[in-house]
């Protein structure tokens, strides 16, 4: 009978422990911060999931953000984590006042990266940032100071200001996929007093990851004639380690998340339902990973597959695995398209291997032939 309680008691434990939302918090430069986490269902000790950090806007709380953006729902079908964290006076520092002053946001979600890891042991070469105006903002000014830790960032009407541009010093090319209204009444498609235009913000990661400064446009089908709003996809590259810039251009949206089904305070304008925001976002940071690229995109911003290239960049042996498209061959070229090594797969293969030691230093490519004729063209670098 001792041996059932004790179980019972310990199974307790566990199943608390792995419950899908839980409230948790500690202490960071002696102020306790607070964050909600999502686990997905069916999750396991076991498992290595990545992680998307869900940033709420200016007066709102980490359980808004969650409601707003519907992100647990789709960690559930997709198995990641989610953590929706709360800022101090409902407000993130990414906004106003001194850059290098304020409370340490930077600081604060780089350690939940570290306690959610300590706890849970998420998949670190795929952490991600995403959030709603403020939240945006934050997600931005991450790229620029946690480069080295985020993968990919997805801001929906949040930009970036003109100190954070200043300042913002990223170590890699960093992914960026950005949602905006061109009538958004808080934060101004066309920048103001401090506030970086969208454009402007975009066009410095299209420089910074070698994006190529020509982009092509997409108009989005108008499913929903009644929302008075109507959408482009803007998209540039792919860049330097296959990053890209995307721009979901909302004509006539305003301040709010496109496709949410909940509309708060402070949200206003036109919500457009032609797209839905969530969606596309974890889309788009299931392409990318800190190690390299996941997927490969075409100029269109089209996905034709799944491809991961790492290390990148390479020292002395470069791994090229695939899933969801058949590869017959691997080339590997200096940046002439000049193949330097090569070599076939066989047909049930999923990964090779291409010893790149003796290579010079530099850029490379990678080319992924499929079964069809198509190439799949990745940067790498070589150490």
């Amino acid at each position: 009978m001792r041996f059932y309680t004790f179980f019972v008691i310990a199974l307790s434990v566990f199943v608390g422990r792995f419950a899908h939302a839980q409230s948790a918090g500690f202490l960071h430069n002696g102020v306790q911060r607070t964050y909600i986490l999502h686990l997905p269902t069916g999750f396991s000790s076991a498992d290595t999931l990545p992680l998307v950090l869900n940033l709420h806007g200016l007066t709102q709380n980490g359980q808004a953000q969650s409601d707003l953006s519907g992100f647990n729902a789709i960690a559930d079908r997709e198995k990641f984590i989610v953590v929706h964290g709360n800022g101090i006076n409902a407000s993130w520092n990414a906004i106003s006042g001194a850059y290098n002053g304020g409370v340490d946001d930077v600081g604060f979600l780089s350690a939940l990266i570290d306690t959610i890891n300590r706890d849970y042991h998420i998949n670190l070469n795929r952490v991600y940032s995403t959030g709603m105006s403020n939240g945006g903002f934050m997600s931005y000014r991450l790229a620029c100071e946690l480069s080295h830790r985020i993968a990919a960032i997805a801001s929906v009407t949040g930009t970036m200001t003109d100190s954070m541009m200043l300042f913002c010093n990223p170590s890699r090319p960093v992914p960026v996929l950005h949602f905006h209204g061109t009538t958004d009444p808080v934060v101004s498609y066309t920048g103001a007093a401090g506030i970086t235009p969208v454009m402007d913000a975009l066009d410095y990661w299209v420089t910074h990851n070698n994006c190529g400064a020509s982009y092509s446009t997409t108009p989005m089908a108008n499913t929903n004639t009644t929302d008075n709003s109507t959408v482009s996809k803007l998209y540039w590259g792919p860049g330097d380690q296959q990053s890209e810039v995307i721009h979901y251009k909302v004509h006539d949206g305003g301040h709010t998340w496109p496709g949410s089904g909940n509309n708060f305070f402070g949200l206003v304008g036109n919500l457009n339902m032609d797209v839905n925001a969530s969606e596309i976002i974890w889309e788009f940071f299931n392409r990318h990973s800190l190690q390299g690229i996941i997927s490969s995109v075409n100029e269109a911003g089209e996905v034709k597959g799944f491809v991961t290239v790492f290390p990148n960049p390479a020292n002395n042996i470069l791994n090229i695995e695939w899933k969801e498209t058949k590869i017959t061959s691997v080339e590997l070229c200096d940046v002439s398209g000049k193949v330097i090594l090569g070599t076939t797969v066989e047909p049930l293969d999923a990964s090779v291997q291409l010893p790149v030691k003796d290579l010079a230093a530099g850029l490379y490519l990678v080319n992924c032939i499929t079964e069809d004729g198509k190439k799949m063209v990745m940067k790498v670098a070589k150490d």
